[in-house]
């Protein structure tokens, strides 16, 4: 009989965690025929912890330090991640993927969420950096708080994906965020 293997091991807080999934998931479709875009890819490598998801029109990959303790690989679907995290008590969270079976604990509670292997994910395609004359550096926090000043307004309607996002131009080293659901615009810069 053959022993399984830890395939994932990593440590986040709980509050980093969940907000890395509430993100990712909003490229989730509500419905699809292929089952692993109902899922997040948690990837942990080099002490990053990294989630991605998709509905093959948009990649949404969110990656944040955490503590690696065996890098790997696992595919989970979003909906019960979300709950085991939410489930959980503020502090570090631990999560082991064995196969296909991820484990969300913390020191009162473990959860067992069926998963899929992470090769059923569609490739995340890769992503040429513009020329560095077009660069703008910011702050990450400042990021963070101008998308949420505009994520408000996009529109999930999937008759008017214009609507569906947040403009991002950058000129004259100022990032400009905008945003829209054809009645309501939202500006950051």
């Amino acid at each position: 009989m053959e022993v399984e293997r830890e395939t994932l091991k990593v440590t986040i807080p709980r509050s980093v965690l969940s907000r890395m999934i509430r993100g990712v998931s909003r490229a989730i479709p509500r419905h699809s025929i292929n089952p692993a875009l109902g899922c997040v890819l948690l990837e942990a490598k080099g002490g990053v912890l990294s989630a991605v998801a998709t509905d093959l029109a948009c990649f949404v990959r969110i990656a944040e330090p955490a503590d690696v303790r065996k890098e790997g690989l696992a595919l989970v679907p979003a909906g019960p991640l979300e709950r085991a995290v939410a489930s959980k008590k503020d502090g570090d969270v631990l999560l082991a993927a064995m196969g296909n079976s991820m484990m969300v604990s913390d020191e009162e509670v473990v959860v067992e969420i069926s998963g899929r292997d992470p090769e059923d994910f569609p490739n995340f395609p890769p992503c040429p950096l513009p020329s560095p004359e077009r660069w703008v550096e910011t702050d990450v926090q400042r990021l963070r708080t101008a998308i949420d000043r505009t994520s408000f307004s996009d529109h999930e309607d999937p008759s008017r994906p214009v609507y569906s996002g947040i403009h991002f131009a950058a000129g004259d080293g100022v990032l400009r965020l905008t945003g829209t659901d054809g009645w309501r615009i939202a500006r950051d810069a």
